[in-house]
């Protein structure tokens, strides 16, 4: 009776310490992925005084796969001002799966957390020259007060930055995808 019993317990060992095993697979949904490219051109438009920002993007996505239990995925994007007669100018996008964090030159703006896959920052639909952008996060920064640079960014997921404004009012608002 002790020889069954003996297999018996061998048979049970690989479900039970099978039943401990979490996945840690960690994807960016598909509702979540930027859908810029690399090399794209993106052009926003100030009303207030008839000026145009021209970026160029650059993007990388990139994949950790160690093992079956651990992967994660990151977007990172740079809009980096090509029509900038001084220093280089960008936005730096680090999209992952569990956060976005927006930078421009060294300022951070508000961070979008993730949990349970879905963001946990305020989004409000954003009308630009008549295109609907659902779901845009109202990003804001607070470590500086001058007009030189961006103080609050709408940002959506899937096409990126919409609009960006300044303290002085002028707002750049997206004009090509």
């Amino acid at each position: 009776m002790k020889t069954p019993l003996k297999y018996l317990i061998f048979l049970f060992i690989p479900f039970l310490s099978s039943c401990w095993e979490t996945n840690l697979k960690s994807v960016i949904p598909e509702e979540y992925k930027p859908l810029l490219k690399n090399n794209d051109t993106i052009l926003f438009f100030d009303s207030t005084n008839n000026h145009t920002d021209t970026f160029k993007v650059s993007l990388t996505h990139t994949s950790a796969d160690s093992d079956v239990y651990d992967y994660s995925e990151q977007f990172t994007i740079r809009y980096i001002l090509i029509n900038s007669t001084s220093f280089p100018k960008e936005f730096k996008i680090s999209q992952g799966n569990r956060s976005v964090i927006i930078s421009y030159d060294t300022n951070y703006f508000d961070r979008i957390e993730y949990t349970v896959n879905q963001p946990d920052v305020q989004k409000e639909d954003l009308l630009v020259h008549g295109v609907m952008y659902s779901n845009t996060y109202v990003l804001n920064q607070y470590q500086f007060e001058t007009d030189t640079l961006p103080k609050t960014v709408y940002y959506s997921l899937k096409h990126g930055i919409i609009r960006y404004d300044y303290a002085d009012g002028r707002k750049y608002e997206l004009v090509s995808e």
